[in-house]
């Protein structure tokens, strides 16, 4: 007769987590997830996030929400947008460098050199979170849901 503590252990040892699946039952249950779920999904684990910001992933949002509103022109203009993105990083990163105009700052005035120390690790944390590449298709959906990027567009009466 099995006690209630076997039971448990038995239960434990036979319990699956979901990065034990093979890839493609993982990328079934991926697929049908909407773009909430799969943003939820990207934040658990390293491989998750691999696996839920791929392409072939968003690419069927992408094409189900905006696929009839976007075309050539649109995406030519999330390109100047993301190459436009990356300028800005690039500047902020060479300009994190300590020079000598700074280290004077904070030898004058300690509680502005506190103040922008605190604005510059914010911003290293917001970096550090966007890890998603510019030009990927899930980038460019949540720019769109998000307001972030958007472009005009004519509608055309079908009467």
């Amino acid at each position: 007769m099995m006690t209630f503590g076997s039971n448990v252990e038995v239960e434990r040892e036979t319990s699956l987590s979901l990065l034990d699946l093979p890839d493609l039952a993982l990328d079934c249950i991926l697929e049908r997830l909407p773009p909430s779920g799969l943003c939820s999904m990207a934040a658990v684990c390293a491989s998750l996030r691999e696996s839920c910001t791929s392409d072939h992933l968003w690419g069927n949002h992408m094409n189900h929400k905006w696929g009839r509103l976007i075309g050539p022109a649109a995406y030519r203009e999330w390109q100047l947008h993301g190459a436009s993105r990356n300028r800005i990083r690039n500047y902020s990163v060479r300009t994190e460098k300590k020079g000598l105009m700074e280290s004077l700052a904070a030898s004058i005035l300690p509680s502005s050199w506190i103040t922008w120390q605190k604005l510059t690790s914010v911003c290293k944390v917001k970096a550090s979170m966007s890890c998603l590449s510019v030009d990927s298709i899930m980038s460019l959906y949540l720019s769109l849901e998000t307001g972030e990027f958007w472009f005009p567009a004519q509608v055309y009466n079908r009467e």
